[in-house]
Parts: structure tokens; C-alpha cells; sequence
């Protein structure tokens, strides 16, 4: 799920706010006075003397992890922002607009962040909500705030780390963040940089790349196996929904288990329950950090005896339990053992 946002040019001068983590002995900050029981506000109208247009977003920006917004720029008399709420661990995250108002020349946009209810159905992928607002006329000055006065952080100064990348046969791709599932391959590679950039550059002509490689395999439609050390990580073609985040490559070490034991120090211990494949026996048990767990809809805490389906990189350390480098996530099956569980 990736956009380079150009901020050079701001002719509005941008207040930004940092929120502060509330002190639990002080009571809360009161609710706007804009937030009221008839917002949200639909996607376009006017607000105090500003017509405003809003759209959904389903873009990733490295900044969209945080919560925050950007100036995108001006044009043709209207100033526009993008405004997110943080990384998710499901989908059904959202942000609606709930009120404009400006005060000395301030121009104060209220958002109202939604979550998904106890009942939802919803995706376990990791979803990053943001929205796109334009404002005429141009404000000079604006801040951003939820409905209980805490401010969106401006991140127009962050500085985005470039994701990995090299060009071949007029594709870019980019690094989609999962290392390849053990297996036999050949030794020839089908690529080599030419052209080693700095990090800061994306590569823009064939055989380049903005890292050390020592070179690819081609591995699919629009993935390569790009040798980085002494691991094969994947690489994606620039907007397909590997590259976005959208699709976990097939090419990532997935396996099913059930969950053994859930240990005090943060560990859960699952043992396999599938056929032998990837190079892993049959009634393996693994370690997992309990911090890599996604639980969808279903409990926070995984229940011994339930089956998960763990989504994992290549490096396997042998032991009992065996390890691994990169565990992305596990999340609950949906079988009968997991919606006996009362759902979050």
C-alpha cells in the first residue's frame, strides 16, 4: 500500500500542534464546541466562510504510521491537506470531518476519529486511514484536532526514508518488507546493479538500485528474489499489490499451528499443524513474540489450544522451540475453535 508528497512551495504558514499524552490524574480536555450530534459533515460543503471538499484516501506514506497530517500544496485558490490517524492492526478504522471554525485568524479543523465495533467483520491486515481535505480560500493558518482537543502532529518537516529499490527492464521495484521462504534454487542470477545510487535517490534508469546487491532472481509476474547479504528478500513492481501492502507475496514462509502455550514473559509457544513444508517438520513447536500477534475480530490474547496461521521470514533457528528472525504476524484461523471465543 506508497506516494512521495512535494511540500516545497507552502505560500500558507502551517501551526502545528504536538499532542500530549494526558496525565490520568487531570480529567480530560472538553469535547469541541464544533463537534456536534448532526457531523459528520458530508464529503463537501462550506464551513464558517470555507468550502471544503473531502475524500478517503487508500495510500501509504511513511509518515501515515504516525498520526499527523501534511500540506500537500495549492491550487487554483484552494490549499489541501492529508490528515492520518496512525497505523491500524485491522481495517475498519476511519476519519470523518466534524467541524471548521476559525478564531483570530486560526483556522481550527476538527476530525473525528471511528473505530470498528465488537461485531465487525473486518480485514487483519494493517490499514493506514487518512483523508484528503481542501480548503477555499487558502487559510493562513491552520491546526488540526480531534473532537477531544487533542492535535494532529505536522509532519511536513519529517524526513521519509526512500524504500529500497532497483530498475530492470523499465520496472521499478521496491522492497516489499518480507524475506523469501527457504528453498532450493538455482545459483545464476538473472540481474545485476550497475549502478549503486546513495539512499536518498530512487533509481530512475535500468540496472540501478539505491543499495548493496549482488544481484536477482526472477521470481513471478512482478517480483524478483533480490540477494541482500546472505538473504533473499522480495522485491515488488512499482504499484502492483505486493509493492502496495495490499497482497502478502506466495513467496513468504506461511504455515498453520495451533497455539500451545501463552508464557508470562511475553512468548507464545504454537506447534505446526501441517504437513511438512518449507523445510519444517511436522509437530514443530515455535516461539513467537506475543507483540506479533493480530487477533482480527476474536480476543486480544491467544487461547491455548486455538489454531493461528503465522506469517513469518525464512531464517529458522533450530531448538526447542525453534525461533525465526522476522515473525510478521500470527492471527487466529477461522474455524469453529476460534469463534467459540467471544470476539473483541
Amino acid at each position: 500500500m506508497r506516494l512521495s508528497i512535494l511540500t516545497a512551495g507552502l505560500t500558507a504558514v502551517l501551526l502545528c500542534a504536538c499532542a500530549a499524552k494526558p496525565d490520568s490524574s487531570f480529567p480530560l480536555p472538553s469535547p469541541s464546541p464544533l463537534a456536534q450530534e448532526t457531523f459528520p459533515l458530508p464529503s463537501s460543503g462550506k464551513q464558517a466562510k470555507y468550502t471544503y471538499e473531502l475524500k478517503e484516501e487508500d495510500s501509504y506514506d511513511s509518515r501515515y504510521e504516525k498520526r499527523g497530517f501534511i500540506h500537500l500544496g495549492e491550487e487554483g485558490g484552494k490549499a489541501r491537506y492529508r490528515i492520518f490517524s496512525g497505523e491500524k492492526s485491522t481495517g475498519g478504522y476511519g476519519l470523518e470531518l466534524a467541524g471548521i471554525q476559525e478564531t483570530d485568524g486560526v483556522v481550527t479543523v476538527v476530525i473525528r476519529e471511528t473505530s470498528p465495533g465488537p461485531d465487525s467483520a473486518v480485514t487483519t491486515a494493517l490499514t493506514y486511514p487518512c483523508i484528503t481535505l481542501s480548503l477555499s480560500p487558502v487559510p493562513s493558518s491552520v491546526v488540526f484536532e480531534s473532537e477531544d482537543g487533542r492535535a494532529f502532529a505536522c509532519m511536513d518537516d519529517e524526513i521519509r526514508p526512500l524504500k529500497r529499490a532497483l530498475k530492470t527492464g523499465g520496472i521499478l521495484y521496491l522492497d516489499t518488507g518480507y524475506a523469501c521462504a527457504p528453498a532450493g534454487r538455482c545459483g545464476n542470477m538473472d540481474g545485476y546493479p550497475e549502478v549503486i545510487l546513495s539512499t536518498e535517490q530512487m533509481p530512475e534508469n535500468d540496472g540501478e538500485a539505491n543499495f548493496e546487491t549482488t544481484g536477482w532472481q526472477i521470481s513471478g509476474t512482478d517480483t524478483l528474489d533480490v540477494l541482500i547479504g546472505n538473504e533473499f528478500r522480495i522485491f515488488a513492481a512499482e504499484g502492483s499489490p505486493y509493492a502496495e501492502g495490499e497482497e502478502i507475496p506466495e513467496t513468504v514462509l506461511q504455515f498453520m499451528a495451533v497455539v500451545e502455550e501463552v508464557r508470562e514473559d511475553g512468548t507464545v509457544i504454537v506447534t505446526t499443524d501441517t504437513p511438512a513444508a518449507w523445510e519444517i517438520p511436522e509437530n514443530t513447536r515455535f516461539a513467537l513474540p506475543l507483540s506479533a500477534y493480530d487477533p482480527g475480530i476474536y480476543v486480544d490474547t491467544p487461547v491455548p489450544g486455538n489454531p493461528v496461521i503465522v506469517v513469518c521470514g525464512g531464517t529458522i533457528t533450530e531448538g526447542d522451540p525453534y525461533t525465526v528472525k522476522e515473525v510478521y504476524r500470527f492471527s487466529p484461523i477461522g474455524s469453529q475453535a476460534i469463534q467459540t471465543n467471544e470476539p473483541r
